[in-house]
């Protein structure tokens, strides 16, 4: 699990757990999809 906000970065540490065949989860993205989400959600209202 790890929190990166770079993308650069992020890619990078994805691409290398993929070569490792490790699991790599960015443990806040479902979190900043949500708040996305409900932002959109409610500028339309």
């Amino acid at each position: 699990m790890f929190i990166i906000v770079d993308d650069d970065i992020r890619h990078r540490l994805q691409a290398g757990c993929r070569a490792l065949q490790l699991p790599c989860i960015q443990v806040l993205d479902p979190v900043i999809a949500t708040l996305a989400d409900y932002r959109r959600d409610t500028e339309v209202n």
